[in-house]
């Protein structure tokens, strides 16, 4: 006796951005290492870093209600700049993040993302929204990976002078978690 399709079980993954070139790109079709890279320059482009995945277990014909939940599967920073003397624009500072991993790859079926390559620099975006009691508020798309302890991450470039902040200690950036 053949089973009735409603006891047919399915798993629906669903992700964003989409890529058309998935089905047809070799490197691509690995679901368990789909490759990704976060933009190293996010002005004005941070959602295009940002990698959303779903995964609704377990559908039938009689289990069908596919209430789709995106995690985000990249972590973020937020940095927020107060300066004792006002600065007219955010254009008067300049703050790049170091030696963080912008390319990974994600296994698509259970939602993990593993950095991997060279550090670079990332130029964040200027907040739309600054914090309160500050004067700029930066956001930024991180690969969630571990940034050692005594590790150079962020300059600030003013007009006058250039500040570094160095980690104090191991900084372990997980998905869906806000620094």
């Amino acid at each position: 006796e053949e089973p009735l399709l409603g006891d047919t079980y399915s798993d629906l993954y669903t992700y964003y951005p989409y890529d058309e070139e998935m089905s047809r790109t070799p490197e691509k079709a690995d679901l368990t290492a789909y490759p990704f890279t976060i933009a190293s320059d996010q002005t004005g482009r941070s959602q295009e870093s940002d990698f959303l995945w779903s995964k609704i277990p377990d559908l039938s014909a009689a289990n069908n209600p596919a209430t789709i939940v995106y995690r985000h599967l990249m972590g973020s920073f937020e940095i927020n700049l107060r300066f004792d003397e006002p600065i007219s624009t955010a254009s008067e500072a300049n703050l790049y993040i170091y030696n963080t991993k912008t390319d990974c790859t994600i296994n698509l079926r259970v939602g993990e993302v593993s950095a991997h390559g060279t550090p670079t620099i990332i130029k964040p975006e200027v907040s739309s929204s600054t914090s309160i009691g500050y004067d700029i508020t930066y956001d930024a798309i991180v690969v969630p990976q571990v940034i050692p302890s005594g590790t150079p991450l962020f300059t600030v470039n003013t007009e006058n002078e250039t500040l570094l902040y160095e980690t104090d200690r191991e900084i372990e950036i997980q998905s869906q978690k806000l620094y």
